[in-house]
């Protein structure tokens, strides 16, 4: 497994590894929500989760930023899409504030930032400079650089 996000409670995780895995107890069972919705060729790299699990956001190598707002369930592509990485993701406590990190192929720093305030519905590239910019994170209630 290479990346795990989880729930304030810890009980609602999404793992990333062989497969998309989503566990609703705990950790005492798993369900594989997923092994070629996001076209596997362009491996998922970050994962975050809003503090009930009920919004999820991913970001692929070389592909797209996907969300789900049913515990990871489905998930759709945001249209952030590209031919870089998407480094970072990150999601505030209700899930209504997102942010994603992207980078040109290659390099191991994200060059931009992408926020959006609405679930998803819409991305804007934040005013930061294009540098190094390697995570992102959120609190509870906003974002946080």
């Amino acid at each position: 497994m290479r990346v795990v996000a989880m729930s304030w409670s810890g009980r609602d995780q999404t793992v990333i590894g062989p497969g998309l895995w989503y566990t609703s107890n705990y950790a005492v069972s798993w369900t594989c929500l997923a092994r070629t919705n996001f076209n596997y060729g362009n491996y998922l790299m970050s994962i975050a989760v809003s503090s009930t699990g009920q919004y999820q956001i991913a970001g692929q190598m070389s592909g797209n930023v996907f969300l789900s707002s049913n515990y990871g369930v489905t998930w759709s592509p945001t249209g952030l899409s590209s031919s870089g990485v998407w480094e970072s993701v990150s999601i505030s406590g209700s899930g209504q504030i997102l942010g994603a990190t992207w980078s040109m192929t290659g390099q191991s720093i994200a060059n931009y930032i992408f926020i959006s305030t609405n679930f998803g519905a819409t991305w804007t590239q934040a005013s930061a400079p294009s540098a190094v910019w390697g995570a992102l994170s959120m609190n509870r209630v906003d974002l946080q650089l």
